[in-house]
């Protein structure tokens, strides 16, 4: 489930700075690059929760949260800033691509984990 759903994810992010042509065509492939998004995150954020909470014992499970949470949402005004800045210094294509590189890198990581091996039931 977190693979498909970083696969779906990623090439759906591809599809932003590589959209071009007609207005149509442009149109069309943001909608399905944004139904894919939609699709792509929810399979990952229902395999990485279920992940994290499968994992961690029961009395830890609020501190898990609560740490992950923070950690993430003070993540984002700091890659908002990073994503500014590249989008200034390189443009907003490339900028685009490169996060979309990222994103797709970060399957490798799920492939070659032990996550990929492990049972559903622990």
């Amino acid at each position: 489930m977190l693979i498909v759903g970083l696969i779906i994810l990623s090439l759906s992010d591809f599809a932003l700075p590589l959209a071009a042509g007609p207005t149509w065509l442009v149109m069309a492939i943001l909608i399905v690059a944004q139904i894919c998004f939609g699709l792509g995150l929810t399979f990952y954020n229902v395999g990485q929760v279920s992940l994290r909470q499968s994992i961690t014992p029961d009395h830890l499970l609020g501190r898990m949260n609560a740490t992950l949470n923070f950690a993430v949402a003070g993540l984002i005004p700091l890659g908002a800033l990073l994503g500014g800045f590249a989008g200034e210094w390189i443009g907003l294509r490339p900028t685009l691509l490169i996060s979309a590189g990222g994103e797709f890198l970060a399957i490798g990581w799920l492939l070659f984990s032990p996550v990929r091996n492990s049972n559903s039931t622990h």
